[in-house]
């Protein structure tokens, strides 16, 4: 971009009004915004290494009122924006957690509204990668999809996709590096969503597979579709979103038990299905080979995935280190690195099989009474001859007083020669100190953490608040809770761990259960989680 062209990107960006940040994470940052009075509206900065800008222009074209509507798109230096329609009304994870579980007549229209936005995505070569309970916004017209933040076109003859990103449980085997994404990922994705709906629980560990597999409380009938939909190998699921919308279909009627297509689902869910229904003992036999295949496939995923873990440096052995700031200049209105209030406490980083650097990094503010809003690190590694191998910013949504907030990073890039990570806080435009004499205080309580049977470690407990400090204004841009694994080896270094979102805050004196799935964690001695306003 020339200057004038960025000059003009940005006197656009500034006619915008931010009403609230709704999301921050390595998709970018996504807004509530108005202009001149209208609105509101969506506005998505996307970075630029992640943006898929010719799946904005075609989706105007497919000309399905469950997607968004495109209102403006513009770039800047380092992102890709696009501002789109606001629909009214709750997010599939609000109404899933307000009600329990929906009943299967809901489940299935809502799943049904997903595969019609779906299938005019792939109709026009575009596979969303990210359907998860939080891009699914429930209106009165039924389902509609939010965010199309990382969603890309397929490529031909692509062996897999460049980065593996998605929404951990919902995302398919295939985005973290089996192969290329297509439109049968985003079936997978819809069948968790459908068991999402059914179960009222996230689709990871034994107790979902329970319910689901319970044919009191589960209607079987989508049940068997969300274990075909599921199918470890994608040759084995529903080929297209319409192809499910149509056994969607099919399960109203009361005299069809059973999928289109036929075929045998794999996975031990499917295993559960057949035996109860006293098939045959062949079947079982072929069901149990079945389940044996896709179990011994997860096994060798996990194994193989994580290499060697590293925490802070080897001077360190796990103490606190004081950060190099990385800029000699904030943005103007920000404050100055250093005089934030804010040191790395610890940090801890692992690569894993696939190349990818995921790093747990504590930050500390040091103050009494002033809390920082939107701090940002900056994590960077190196190879052994010192070449750079990637860097990632990340930021939170607020460091309270005296707290230790607890940030995961993942590169987007693979950068499995990394032999030392850096890192540094940042401050961006929007860095503010701000007084809070009572900041409030999560309480994270009863961790405990086991094994799931797609070989991950699932992770539960309950976060409460605890201190009567005011949440407006300890965190007034914050709506959720931030939820941070971290794992550590026998001396305490950290080596792993995982972040994930509640979007029901706790009352005063009131707790709320949490589940965060690590799909890949690597061995590890000891687990806490930590809670953050977000």
């Amino acid at each position: 971009m020339n200057d004038e062209q960025v000059m003009h990107a940005m006197s656009i960006d500034d006619m915008y009004r931010v009403e609230r940040v709704l999301a921050r994470g390595a998709g970018g940052v996504t807004e509530l915004v108005t202009i001149d009075g209208a609105g509101p509206f969506v506005r998505k900065k996307i970075p630029n290494r992640l943006a898929s800008q010719g799946v904005w222009s075609l989706i105007e074209s497919c000309g399905c009122a469950r997607l968004p509507k495109v209102e403006a798109t513009y770039s800047l230096p380092d992102q890709f924006v696009v501002v789109y329609d606001f629909v009214p009304g709750q997010t599939l994870e609000e109404l899933v957690v307000a009600k329990k579980r929906l009943v299967p007549e809901e489940a299935a229209s809502l799943a049904a509204d997903i595969c019609e936005a779906a299938a005019a995505l792939h109709s026009r070569g575009v596979v969303h990668r990210d359907l998860s309970p939080r891009n699914v916004i429930v209106a009165a017209d039924g389902a509609h999809l939010i965010d199309l933040g990382i969603a890309r076109m397929r490529v031909e003859g692509a062996s897999r996709d460049t980065t593996s990103l998605g929404t951990r449980g919902f995302a398919s085997p295939e985005q973290y590096g089996f192969a290329q994404t297509d439109a049968r990922s985003d079936v997978y994705a819809i069948g968790k969503l459908l068991g999402y709906m059914l179960t009222g629980l996230q689709p990871d560990g034994d107790e979902y597979e329970r319910a689901l597999g319970d044919a009191d409380a589960t209607d079987s009938r989508l049940a068997e579709v969300v274990a075909r939909a599921c199918a470890f190998e994608p040759s084995s699921r529903y080929q297209s979103a319409a192809e499910m919308a149509r056994a969607l279909g099919r399960c109203g009627d009361a005299e069809v038990c059973a999928p289109a297509g036929g075929g045998a689902s794999s996975g031990v869910r499917a295993a559960a299905t057949w035996t109860r229904k006293g098939l045959s003992k062949k079947a079982i036999v072929i069901a149990i080979a079945a389940v044996l295949l896709a179990v011994g496939l997860v096994f060798f995923f996990v194994h193989e995935r994580w290499e060697e873990g590293h925490s802070v440096s080897a001077d360190s052995g796990g103490a606190a280190v004081t950060p190099t700031s990385t800029s000699t200049s904030a943005e103007p209105g920000a404050v100055p690195v250093d005089d934030l209030p804010l040191k790395i406490a610890e940090y801890g980083w692992s690569v894993d099989s696939m190349g990818y650097v995921h790093a747990v990094v504590g930050l500390q503010n040091t103050s009494e009474n002033m809390a920082v809003d939107m701090p940002i690190i900056r994590v960077t590694g190196y190879d052994a001859a010192g070449a750079q191998t990637f860097t990632e910013e990340q930021g939170a949504m607020v460091c309270l007083p005296g707290q230790v907030s607890y940030i995961y990073v993942q590169s987007t890039a693979e950068a499995g020669t990394t032999a030392r990570v850096e890192v540094a806080l940042e401050a961006g435009a929007t860095t503010k100190e701000r007084r809070v004499t009572t900041p409030i205080s999560l309480d994270v309580s009863d961790v405990s953490a086991k094994a799931n049977s797609f070989g991950g470690l699932t992770i539960t407990g309950s976060v409460s608040l605890s201190s009567d400090g005011s949440w407006s204004r300890s965190a007034p841009l914050s709506n959720a809770v931030m939820l941070t694994s971290v794992l550590r080896d026998d001396a305490g270094r950290i080596v792993g761990g995982t972040t994930d979102f509640l979007t029901t805050v706790p009352a005063a004196g009131e707790s709320v259960p949490f589940s965060i799935t690590d799909y890949a964690a690597p061995d590890y001695a000891t687990v806490e989680v930590h809670a953050q306003p977000w």
